[in-house]
């Protein structure tokens, strides 16, 4: 695959960090929707490099400074878009951060940012645990 060239779709990142000798996952949350927390990403177009983008849509919605070496595609989800009924990819991908004090301020301040134990996503139909 050229890194270079992909095609647009949707890009979700679940980011894993250890916080105080436990795994956690980072969830955001948009006030302005009710559907609750999520995990990072959005819409995207081709441009640039892939990782940079990634690594762009990281650090404007938590601040989170990533080890781009440890992400790794876990799954392709095709869905149709509500817009216009085009088919869209939605490219799930892990990444490992690193540790809190090595992150910045997001850019993005409407979001709020979140950890969550990673334990606490097995314990359905139980919310995952905020940490």
């Amino acid at each position: 695959m050229n890194v270079e060239h992909y095609a647009q779709g949707v890009i979700s990142v679940q980011i894993g960090v250890k916080y105080k000798g436990r795994d956690c996952h980072v969830l955001i949350q948009d006030p302005k929707r009710p559907e609750g927390f999520s995990w990072v990403g959005g819409f995207f177009r081709p441009r640039g490099s892939f990782y940079e983008t990634i690594e762009e849509i990281v650090k404007y919605q938590t601040g989170a400074k990533v080890d781009l070496k440890t992400l790794r595609l876990k799954k392709i989800v095709y869905s149709r878009s509500a817009v216009n009924n085009r088919w869209l990819a939605n490219y799930c991908f892990f990444v490992d951060a690193h540790g809190l004090d090595m992150w910045l301020t997001p850019r993005n301040t409407d979001f709020k940012v979140a950890l969550f134990d990673t334990e606490s996503f097995m314990e359905f139909p139980q919310p995952p645990a905020k940490v």
